[in-house]
């Protein structure tokens, strides 16, 4: 009888690990590399366990591999149920989350009726890099903020995640980042999967402080959200909505695609500086155009007002001329010894 249970319960177990979920990089962070401890659920366990899912004793700091994100770009995550189903496990063909469970998985996790049903999964970043903390519980969920959401997820293996236009640079070292998901079928399950990050060409925006997510549009769009945390006690953010587990879309704040959570700042482009000395020459040009027309126009103007004066001039000679013809002075002198009066016309 012993045998036939054992029997029996094995296929229930593989039926539960194909619907078990990791995000699998080099970048990683894992406690194991046996290809499936990183896709093991994080709920019910203490911070020290489940955060970050990872030990921090093990990562080499200066050595660690480190995932490049662009703004305004896209970062393409490969999710599995094992490693072995994604191309550092040497399957660069497959493109299921998990081939070897595939109806399992499909008919517990992907479904039709949108992203309230999937619940969707997320990436994460804090700003506090590898070389300032000793270890995971060194940070504080308001220094995690949630950058990039894809609502229908997880459904293959190769997952998307824009990423925000102005999104910040990371200090010298890099950021830490992570993956999180919870199943839309399953117990109360949640995942993260941490990994080492870095942010080309980011701008000097200020650093996001996250606000916990809450279902109802509380937080105003545009606002920095926390990963939703909800099924360990321990830090939880958010409650689930009766039976219904909370998830990363709309009504909890989350839109699809990037999260644009970034204040102004510039962005650092290392041809800024020749671009906005091109851009100064540009204008000072300009503007020595703008003077000598200036110039030009004033020139213009004075040469103008003088042929005015000249053309006047010769106006009032001609008049006083012409006066002088027509209407003689008259000088009139007394000539005494004549006692005559003597008329000269000038």
């Amino acid at each position: 009888m012993v045998q036939l249970s054992v029997l029996f319960l094995l296929p229930t177990l593989a039926s539960l690990a194909s619907a078990h979920i990791g995000m699998w990089t080099k970048a990683g962070f894992y406690k194991k590399d046996d290809g499936y401890e990183a896709a093991t659920p994080l709920s019910g366990k203490g911070k020290a366990v489940w955060f970050y899912h990872s030990d921090f004793s093990k990562i080499k700091v200066d050595s660690h591999p480190s995932e490049e994100l662009v703004p305004g770009g896209t970062f393409t995550a490969e999710l599995a149920c094992n490693k072995k189903w994604t191309t550092i496990g040497g399957n660069a063909s497959n493109k299921e989350a998990c081939p070897n469970g595939k109806e399992i998985w499909k008919s517990r996790h992907v479904k039709e009726n949108g992203p309230e049903e999937l619940l969707g999964c997320a990436i994460g970043i804090s700003y506090k890099g590898l070389k300032e903390i000793k270890q995971f519980s060194d940070i504080a969920l308001k220094d995690m903020t949630v950058v990039s959401v894809a609502q229908k997820c997880v459904v293959k293996r190769d997952t998307a995640f824009p990423m925000p236009k102005n999104m910040r640079k990371c200090p010298e070292g890099g950021c830490i980042c992570a993956w999180f998901w919870q199943g839309s079928d399953s117990a109360d399950e949640m995942y993260m999967t941490g990994f080492r990050c870095h942010v080309k060409d980011g701008s000097d925006a200020p650093i996001p402080e996250a606000k916990a997510p809450c279902k109802g549009k509380c937080n105003p769009s545009g606002t920095p959200q926390q990963p939703l945390i909800w099924a360990n006690g321990e830090l939880d953010n958010v409650k689930k909505s009766g039976s219904k587990k909370p998830g990363y879309y709309d009504d909890y704040g989350f839109s699809d695609g990037a999260q644009e959570v970034f204040g102004a700042g510039s962005n650092n482009d290392p041809n800024k500086d020749n671009k906005d000395d091109k851009k100064d020459d540009k204008d000072d040009k300009k503007d020595d155009k703008k003077d000598d027309k200036k110039d030009d126009k004033k020139d213009d103007k004075k040469d103008d007002k003088d042929k005015h004066k000249d053309r006047q001039k010769d106006k009032d000679k001609d008049k006083d001329k012409h006066n002088k013809d027509n209407n003689p002075e008259v000088k009139i002198e007394y000539t005494y010894h004549t006692n005559v009066w003597v008329y000269d016309a000038l």
